[in-house]
């Protein structure tokens, strides 16, 4: 049995997606994402990470994305959703990454959302300006994603 051994190339990223939103706001629509990760097989760039799950409902929802290896090697790049056509048009300088990201096909059900929040936050003025947050990311939401490379283990 012959076994291919590929060289696998795993950088975890720290990243925030920003939706731009009105002041009052603002603090809803800027996530933390969770799990996110490169991974670079030396033809294909994966780039994953969680979908907020305050934006989304669930907290299994993995956004995979992929780039050939010599694009993201490039100062500029686009990645690609093949799953829901979520498209990005990524910039890097040194170890930081910016994309502009456009959502689309998510899939994200409001009123999914809104129990989801009313659950775990309970039913409050707050509460209320997390779900007009998230709605933001209903149809086709357009934000900004900063990455840089995770220090810690």
């Amino acid at each position: 049995m012959n076994w291919l051994m590929v060289a696998l190339a795993v950088t975890k990223l720290n990243g925030v997606y920003v939706l731009p939103a009105q002041p009052e706001l603002r603090e809803y629509t800027t996530f933390e994402l969770q799990d996110a990760t490169w991974r670079d097989d030396g033809e294909t760039v994966i780039f994953s990470y969680l979908l907020p799950e305050d934006m989304t409902g669930r907290p299994d929802y993995v956004m995979t994305m992929i780039a050939p290896s010599a694009d993201r090697a490039r100062e500029f790049f686009h990645m690609v959703c093949h799953q829901t056509g979520t498209t990005a048009q990524c910039s890097t300088r040194g170890t930081s990454t910016a994309c502009v990201l456009r959502f689309e096909g998510l899939g994200i059900e409001a009123a999914a959302v809104n129990q989801f929040l009313d659950k775990k936050y309970g039913v409050s003025p707050t509460t209320e300006l997390r779900k007009e947050g998230a709605a933001m990311l209903l149809g086709d939401a357009i934000g900004t994603l900063s990455l840089t490379p995770r220090t810690e283990p």
